[in-house]
């Protein structure tokens, strides 16, 4: 007998920030940023092949300021806002709800323009606020993973097999196209059944 339908739930994401995150962070800081607290690109990346019960990562590496970032293979990318506020003052009393509201009324914004179709990662934007105690090397963060919620809830069937639903030529293809998958892509695939 097949079981009922359930309310899809989404999982955050927590952060996994890499040690080379925070030095090139202190180098920017140092030699580029300067006092200011201007909204900065950042890149980061996910996957879903993690163990089982072990929360999502959004992970930022050394290489998350790169324009050309594009995560590693079999990784997804995400759109990231960076802010470094030179006193730990400005970073608590940030808007911090604020700064959610703006991150996820991005990604509608790119839901709404057709923009998230050609680039999957404008749909997991995220936002980094930090203050850097040079002087100590203390960093002080805070991550917003904005999520859509629907006003219904979108129900999840029960998951069946590939085997069920293609043939064996399908699923071989299918299989190619994720072995194949250019990280220029985002890492992304999408397909209509």
């Amino acid at each position: 007998m097949a079981k009922a339908a359930t309310a899809l739930q989404f999982q955050p994401f927590t952060s996994a920030v890499d040690a080379g995150f925070w030095h090139e962070l202190m180098r920017r800081k140092l030699e580029v940023y300067h006092l200011d607290e201007t909204p900065q690109p950042l890149r980061g990346s996910y996957r879903n092949g993690d163990v089982m019960g072990l929360p999502p990562r959004m992970s930022l590496e050394f290489d998350a300021f790169e324009e050309s970032y594009v995560g590693h293979h079999h990784s997804s990318l995400a759109q990231g806002t960076l802010v470094v506020t030179n006193t730990i003052e400005g970073f608590k009393t940030a808007d911090k709800a604020g700064l959610v509201t703006e991150t996820g009324r991005k990604v509608w914004e790119a839901i709404v323009s057709g923009r998230a179709i050609d680039d999957p990662s404008l749909l997991t934007q995220f936002f980094l606020i930090a203050f850097a105690d040079l002087k100590k090397y203390h960093f002080y963060y805070w991550f917003a993973f904005p999520a859509l919620c629907p006003e219904e809830a979108v129900m999840a069937e029960e998951a069946v097999s590939l085997a069920t639903c293609l043939t064996l030529t399908q699923m071989e293809s299918l299989q190619s196209c994720w072995d194949n998958l250019s990280t220029a892509s985002g890492n992304v695939l999408l397909f209509r059944w």
